[in-house]
């Protein structure tokens, strides 16, 4: 079991060199390195590659499932009942709706202190 984590962490950090893995894992390159080798890599680094990464976590640790969050998601809407999939729109609707909101405020900001520059400018 610990040896198909191990071909799982070295397939998904792929040709990255040790310095760059022990940057996404936040460890030193010396524990990436024995990661690499076999060591049974932390609960913190598993984590902060899955986080990194995108990937699911059950198919790091376990093998099962999609290797990538937006698998997961995508199969989990496959199988979502009507009110399921109704509230997951109404979450995305909900969060567009305070991206724009932000949006408004900061470029209604931005116009107002250009306005004011350029009139003191004019001066």
């Amino acid at each position: 079991m610990e040896a198909e984590l191990n071909r799982r962490v070295r397939l998904v950090v792929g040709s990255q060199t040790l310095r760059q893995i022990a940057k996404i894992g936040g460890v030193s390159v010396e524990t990436a390195r024995r990661y690499m080798n076999g060591t049974t890599p932390s609960s913190e680094f598993l984590g902060r590659v899955c986080e990194k990464l995108g990937l699911n976590a059950e198919w790091l640790l376990l093998g099962e499932g999609p290797m990538l969050l937006e698998g997961v998601h995508a199969e989990a809407l496959k199988h979502a009942t009507n009110e399921q999939l109704i509230g997951e729109i109404a979450r995305k609707f909900d969060s567009m709706n305070e991206r724009v909101a932000r949006l408004e405020v900061a470029v209604f900001a931005g116009a107002r202190t250009g306005g004011e520059a350029a009139a003191t400018g004019s001066r």
